[in-house]
């Protein structure tokens, strides 16, 4: 694997099987860093979005998360856990923008409806 990333540094799978035994050793910042800035394309790196979605939700991330899950869902809408998920991590961040900011309503609306459709 290491002879294959440096041979090839922006291979998805090489990525995600990195990141993986980052997350499997309890390391997950450098799982989560390792997999923050690749241009994931479904539906070859759904894994990488699903992994990279949890854990920015995880490590309190979720400007990350959300965008992480927003391509998963519009893509496969019929996954509750995914809509579950992605309607933690709005929630969480209209909580961190705070009631007085213009976009907090927009933001708990959006979770509301993933929630909802996350039920379905």
């Amino acid at each position: 694997m290491r002879d294959g990333l440096q041979l090839a540094p922006t291979n998805t799978e090489f990525l995600l099987l990195k990141a993986r035994i980052y997350d499997r050793i309890e390391q997950p910042g450098f799982a989560l860093e390792l997999l923050r800035d690749v241009n994931a394309q479904l539906p070859r790196d759904a894994d990488i979005l699903l992994m990279r979605a949890n854990l920015a939700s995880d490590a309190g991330d979720y400007a990350l998360a959300v965008a992480s899950y927003q391509p998963l869902v519009a893509w496969r809408s019929d996954q509750g856990t995914w809509w579950l998920g992605y309607g933690y991590a709005l929630e969480q961040l209209a909580q961190l923008q705070g009631e007085g900011d213009g976009e907090y309503a927009s933001l708990r609306d959006s979770a509301a409806e993933a929630y909802r459709r996350a039920l379905q």
